[in-house]
């Protein structure tokens, strides 16, 4: 297994500096995307389920996380890892100021599996280098050969 990457740079402030200076850092990049359909196949060749089975349980599981987190509940979904929700709000100097109008955004997080955290310490990476174009050679107009050999 392997996960290519990209180095980036970028101009980061630094705290006791007026400048920003260039740092550089590891941006993953994605080989594809596999699909709903294609998760089902590949799961149906390693069990006794058909594709269409596998592909229902899997709308139904979407439907069913959605409902459960949206009660307040956290989903655990055993090997693969939980799922809670969590919330983005203003903050208020006194507690009696909070209202639910304070909260922006709810947002999901998944925590993977034991399983899927030990198994992405064995993941290798792969940088990809972008080539750069050679450059033509420049000409000196009749300093070259007529391409007759003596």
């Amino acid at each position: 297994m392997a996960i290519n990457f990209k180095v980036k740079e970028i101009k980061a402030r630094q705290k006791n500096s007026a400048e920003p200076k260039t740092v550089f850092y590891a941006s993953s990049k994605q080989v594809g995307r596999v699909g709903l359909y294609e998760l089902a196949d590949d799961i149906a060749g390693r069990c006794t389920l058909h594709v269409a089975d596998i592909t229902a349980v899997l709308e139904a599981m979407s439907d069913a996380v959605t409902h459960f987190v949206s009660l307040g509940y956290g989903v655990a979904l055993g090997r693969l890892g939980s799922f809670y929700s969590t919330l983005r709000s203003k903050s208020t100097d006194a507690e009696k100021d909070f209202s639910v109008n304070n909260i922006k955004k709810v947002n999901l997080v998944f925590v993977p599996s034991v399983k899927i955290k030990e198994a992405m310490k064995a993941i290798s990476f792969n940088q990809i280098v972008k080539e750069k174009p050679k450059a033509d050679k420049p000409t000196v107009p009749g300093g070259g050969s007529d391409g007759l050999s003596d």
